[in-house]
């Protein structure tokens, strides 16, 4: 199974936690961190069934979306609306997706024979 979907699931695992109370408080942000945690996972869907740079811009985009829904969190416990405890659970998720997305978007160069 692709891991960074499988970690992309447990994000959203652990959002749908969240999000309820934080809509309560902040509707916006709650919709604009489950768009983003959505468009995390299913970028990088879509990624998996392309190829060269068009693979590479997806994956680049599902990162930027695991960034988006990291921030929206640091807001939120800014703003007062979830604890530092509650955003660090996600980002544990959220670090391993970025990571895999880093290296997936990043490749190295192939070796000259």
């Amino acid at each position: 199974m692709f891991n960074c979907l499988e970690i992309s699931l447990e994000v959203i695992r652990l959002l749908r936690r969240l999000l309820p109370a934080l809509a309560r408080q902040d509707r916006d942000l709650a919709r604009q961190i489950r768009r983003a945690a959505n468009g995390m996972l299913l970028q990088a869907s879509e990624a998996r069934q392309r190829v060269g740079a068009d693979q590479l811009h997806l994956y680049r985009v599902a990162s930027g979306s695991a960034n988006e829904v990291s921030d929206a969190l640091r807001a939120a416990v800014a703003w007062g609306h979830l604890t530092e405890a509650q955003r660090a659970e996600v980002e544990v998720e959220l670090d391993k997706a970025r990571a895999i997305l880093w290296r997936l978007s990043h490749p190295k160069p192939k070796k000259a024979a």
